[in-house]
């Protein structure tokens, strides 16, 4: 099946633009490079730890979303790494069982990353 969005069968950006999906069924998991504009499912039984490498590290420009969805029944509890903040604060941010939300780069200054998971 072709995708497109004119009688004439071209396929425009919003096709070419699709983010990616990964399925994560461990009890940890790091955010890597393939994972900007992505969608994640987290769906162990246990709690999640996802961990957000700093900005050294984690390639990833300002305005960067990742999707994180939790399916599991334990949960998923965001981290971040060195001084990078998450929502202003340096400590985890949990994700509550069967909700999606969107974690998003708002900055970086001297490799330092501020998120805001939302």
């Amino acid at each position: 099946m072709a995708y497109s969005d004119n009688q004439a069968g071209q396929v425009s950006e919003r096709f070419l633009n699709r983010p990616t999906y990964r399925s994560a069924t461990g009890t940890t998991d790091t955010l890597v490079t393939s994972d900007v504009d992505a969608i994640i499912n987290y769906s162990n039984v246990a709690a999640v730890t996802v961990t957000v490498p700093i900005a050294t590290t984690f390639v990833a420009p300002v305005g960067t979303v990742i999707t994180l969805i939790s399916t599991g029944a334990g949960g998923v509890t965001v981290n971040r790494s060195g001084s990078d903040t998450i929502n202003g604060g340096t400590t985890g941010v949990a994700v509550a069982t069967t909700t999606a939300k969107r974690l998003m780069k708002v900055s970086e200054t001297s490799g330092v990353s501020a998120w805001l998971l939302y």
